[in-house]
């Protein structure tokens, strides 16, 4: 029996349900329904740019290429299968080392005093707060050792599909690719700190605020603000992103980059330039994010091109 089956009026429901979740939502413009069928292919397609082939049996779904050096040979027992490198094992390794990970973090705040617990229970056994700290220093080995057996199977993988290219008399594309990928992934917390370190120091525009230390705090955040411009130009100059950028966020990204904003009045703030700070922050975080998941995508998709191959 369907779970429809079981209302009087399934259709109303629906409405009311629909009505009730989006009526907080402000809309700009006219409102346009989609077919059915259009929602789905929309959806299908959207789906399927942000996700991962099936061949990675959900490999890389929640973790990145290991950082690893390219030609340092750290396999020396033969080339695996695909079956071997994606098995269920070998995610399995990816998730318990993700939950593992989860814990410590945990374990930390219980440390720092930042989660008020008297006891806490740990694969079944009672933990008093004050033992968190040994606890984590158990715990990380056993997180290094599954990091390590990822970061040897991540090698292998490449190990594996550079075989496959090589076969195919490719040039060396595959190489090039995780050398820009971890390249980046060097760089992006660096890069995301931008974004973070802005967004926190602009704080004092949601809370009570002298005048003067309004004024202040805005003259402390320049040499920030001209370092987010200088990444957004990069940012929308890379050929990755161009079909991210529409020309109104191209517009509206060069109207912050190419003047000098006064978000304080002396009484008040300039709500129209202190929006298009924001949004400009929040958009660069978006952009950076973005790229990260293109380049990644595009990895993997050269992978799974040298299979079909």
């Amino acid at each position: 029996m369907l779970a429809n089956s079981i209302f009087t009026d399934i259709t109303k429901l629906q409405k009311q349900i629909s009505d009730k979740l989006f009526e907080t939502i402000s809309y700009e413009g006219e409102i346009k329904e989609i077919a059915s069928t259009s929602f789905l292919d929309e959806f299908k397609n959207d789906t399927l740019i942000n996700s991962f082939s099936n061949i990675y049996n959900g490999y890389y779904d929640n973790k990145n290429p290991q950082i690893f050096d390219l030609s340092n040979g750290e396999s020396n027992n033969g080339i695996l299968t695909m079956d071997e490198l994606f098995s269920d094992e070998k995610v399995d390794l990816v998730y318990t080392a993700f939950a593992l990970q989860n814990d410590i973090e945990t374990l930390k705040s219980i440390s720092n005093k930042e989660l008020l617990v008297k006891t806490f229970d740990y694969n079944g056994i009672k933990y008093k707060s004050k033992k968190s700290g040994k606890l984590i220093e158990e715990l990380k080995p056993e997180l290094e050792k599954l990091n390590e057996l990822i970061k040897l199977n991540d090698y292998k993988i490449y190990e594996f599909f550079k075989s496959k290219e090589q076969q195919q008399n490719k040039p060396d594309t595959l190489e090039k690719l995780y050398i820009e990928f971890f390249e980046f992934d060097k760089n992006f917390d660096s890069k995301y700190g931008i974004y973070t370190n802005l967004i926190n120091r602009l704080q004092f525009v949601s809370l009570t605020t002298p005048f003067d230390k309004i004024k202040s705090n805005f003259k402390e955040i320049e040499p920030d603000e001209a370092l987010l411009k200088s990444e957004l130009n990069l940012l929308l100059l890379d050929s990755l992103l161009k079909n991210e950028i529409t020309l109104e966020l191209k517009e509206k990204l060069a109207q912050f980059s190419s003047a000098k904003l006064d978000y304080f009045g002396g009484v008040s703030y300039d709500e129209e330039n202190l929006d298009l700070l924001f949004s400009a922050i929040n958009t660069y975080a978006y952009l950076l994010s973005r790229k990260y998941f293109i380049m990644k995508r595009n990895l993997l998709s050269y992978q799974e091109e040298l299979i079909k191959n």
